[in-house]
């Protein structure tokens, strides 16, 4: 078998062929020997070692545990299958703990497989900008191929000028072999399946062109380049509340108006009951001052009125109580209960009789009765308004002056 039988070929019609490639890419891998190397990777699949990624270009990152070396702490990059459906931030918190890792992640949510997340150190992405994970690149060339764990695949690029091999064991990991200028492609791929205890069949596996790598790359994500608070971009959360605080103040301002509205409102019919009473106590003072006569009359009590009311409202064995103000006047009757035998009959027929004093004709009315708690006495108010004549003397006055 010829080792060129290995690699994928891509005809000029087929979907890279019409692939844009506007992009630049860099890979960041680390070979067998532990050296950390960046190749820069043009559309047509060749790589080119350079010394330091430089500014414009994407990274392609593939420091992933190596072989056999699930607790590799040389490791930037990770792949894992999460145990239920989790936010970005849940998934880097629940990440750190898998792994004991005492740094901050930053996580990309497989679109396609929402189970799938692949994480990386937060300070390279923040130090370097715009980083692809290479396992979401291949997983992607392997739906073409529906190729599923576990399996080992791998990317050549150019003419085996540097060979990534990746295993899927199916727990969730991915583990990566780099090699540059690879001479026996098929003994580093058996004994790199055999670490990884996945058993392989040469003459089917894909292995993928660095061009086929660079197409599929230019439609891929990258993890979050802006800081995450809980998952969230700060951007997009300094968005949110920047917006929620417009909508307080707006809401706040017109509130404010509205409650400014309502206040001139009130002041308005203040205003307008303070000049209406204003007009009232000066008619009132016209008036008293136009009318001496009758305002003394009105003020001076009606003894004859008051005396008539209070004989009126007498009944035999009770007292009055009677007093005037301003042409009202209040009479209390006390009516003493003896409960004496031969008393009990007349002290009820007094009783009936003194609730039938009132008589609206009289101007009196009845405004409240009651027993007293120890039973001793009986009570009666009623309220009597000021004499007809005087009432009349005044308003004869009146039309007078």
């Amino acid at each position: 078998m010829g080792f060129i039988s290995l690699i994928r070929q891509s005809s000029p019609g087929s979907w890279l062929a019409r692939a844009v490639h506007a992009n630049r890419y860099v890979l960041d891998c680390r070979i067998e020997s532990g050296a950390h190397l960046f190749y820069e990777m043009d559309a047509e699949g060749e790589v080119r070692h350079i010394a330091e990624p430089v500014s414009g270009y994407a990274m392609v990152s593939a420091i992933y545990p190596a072989p056999g070396r699930a607790d590799d702490e040389s490791a930037e990059d990770y792949r894992f299958h999460l145990p239920r459906r989790m936010s970005a931030g849940q998934a880097a918190n629940w990440l750190q703990r898998e792994l004991g890792l005492f740094v901050r992640m930053r996580v990309l949510v497989n679109p396609d497989h929402p189970e799938v997340i692949y994480a990386t150190l937060a300070g390279k992405v923040e130090s370097r900008g715009k980083i692809h994970p290479l396992a979401h690149a291949v997983e992607k060339l392997m739906q073409l191929d529906e190729l599923v764990a576990p399996c080992v695949t791998g990317v050549l690029f150019g003419e085996a000028s540097l060979l990534v091999l990746l295993a899927f064991p199916g727990n969730g990991r991915v583990f990566v072999q780099t090699s540059v200028a690879p001479d026996n492609l098929a003994e580093i791929i058996t004994s790199f399946a055999s670490i990884n205890g996945i058993g392989i069949d040469l003459e089917t596996m894909p292995l993928y062109t660095g061009k086929e790598l660079f197409a599929v790359l230019s439609g891929m994500a990258a993890y979050p380049v802006d800081p995450e608070w809980f998952g969230i971009p700060l951007p997009r959360l300094l968005g949110w509340t920047m917006a929620g605080l417009a909508l307080c103040l707006v809401a706040g301002i017109s509130g404010h108006f509205l409650m400014q509205y309502h206040v001139d409102q009130l002041k308005s019919e203040i205003t307008s009951l303070s000049r209406q009473k204003d007009r009232l106590n000066q008619q009132i003072v016209s008036r008293l001052d136009n009318n001496p006569t009758g305002l003394a009359r009105l003020l001076a009590v009606d003894f004859v009125t008051l005396v008539r009311h209070a004989r009126m409202l007498w009944v035999p064995g009770s007292h009055v109580d009677s007093r005037s103000a301003g042409g009202v006047e209040q009479h209390l009757v006390e009516l003493p209960v003896r409960r004496t035998v031969g008393r009990v009959a007349m002290e009820e027929a007094s009783m009936t009789l003194l609730l039938d004093r009132a008589d609206p004709g009289n101007g009196c009315r009845l405004t409240g009765e009651k027993l007293t708690g120890d039973v001793m006495e009986f009570r009666a108010g009623y309220a009597c308004g000021f004499s007809d004549p005087v009432r009349k003397s005044l308003e004869s006055d009146d039309e007078t002056d």
